[in-house]
């Protein structure tokens, strides 16, 4: 027959070594947190670190500094968020306004707002939706649908001339039932203008602002003459391939 006073015993030391675990646990969570503070503490202030979006040859990563590639990626993606209009352009294109003025100067949020309302008085914006894509490498010839350093001009003391090449679509939304239609499938150029104006660092943590968009220089892209040349660009290739095995 068991003992029940040696049983007793047992559970009373499984009891305390669960509690001394669990201390432990506990001041091991507290030691951790305090750490972490104590690391948050002394910090150093931020600093911005630019890293080329390829490194196959090495890199040389430059702090306090803006690169081309930089201004390339900010000023594409502001101006596809900023041209996105999910469910209705009437309400979407206001509603993207307020969401990324931090990231607009005021000249050019003005400039959008005009427009908008210019938009919504001629009823072009009522159940209608937008997409902004980059083309990518799209072109034997280069262009602007992927960064290149031809992409990005500096004019001046933080100022930067950008081009986009980019697919607009957009489809006019009747009732739910119904199928929407395109309104503009476009493929076209698009010149911005960014600035470094580091005003608000929480919502704007860039520093750069889109400032202008050149509506005068906007080009439409032949996509099909693009098609061309990169199809006789990849028979030339094709046919140079061959001619070095026949030489080997």
């Amino acid at each position: 027959m068991a003992n029940p006073y040696v049983n007793q015993t047992l559970n009373d030391r499984s009891h305390i070594l669960t509690l001394r675990v669990v201390v432990g646990f506990l001041l091991f969570l507290i030691m951790l947190g305090m750490a972490v503070i104590f690391s948050l503490i002394q910090e150093p202030e931020k600093q911005r670190i630019s890293i080329p979006p390829q490194l196959n040859y090495g890199a040389e990563v430059t702090t306090g500094e803006i690169q081309s590639w930089e201004v390339y990626s900010f000023a594409g993606s502001v101006y596809q968020q900023l041209n996105l209009w999910r469910d209705n352009g009437e309400t979407d294109f206001e509603k993207n306004l307020a969401s990324y003025s931090p990231l607009l100067t005021k000249r050019y949020l003005t400039a959008k707002y005009k427009e908008f309302l210019l938009k919504k008085s001629r009823n072009e914006l009522n159940m209608r939706t937008r997409s902004v894509a980059p083309l990518g490498n799209y072109s034997v010839d280069g262009g602007c649908g992927a960064y290149s350093d031809a992409c990005v001009q500096p004019i001046g003391a933080n100022r930067w001339k950008v081009w986009l090449d980019v697919r607009v679509k957009e489809f006019q939304h009747g009732k739910k039932t119904d199928v929407p239609y395109p309104i503009k499938d476009l493929a076209l150029r698009i010149p911005l203008l960014v600035v470094m104006e580091a005003d608000d660092p929480e919502k704007n943590p860039w520093g750069l602002k889109v400032d202008q968009e050149f509506t005068a220089e906007i080009e439409q892209i032949d996509m099909d003459a693009e098609r061309e040349k990169m199809l006789a660009w990849e028979k030339e290739q094709e046919k140079t391939q061959k001619e070095r095995e026949a030489k080997k």
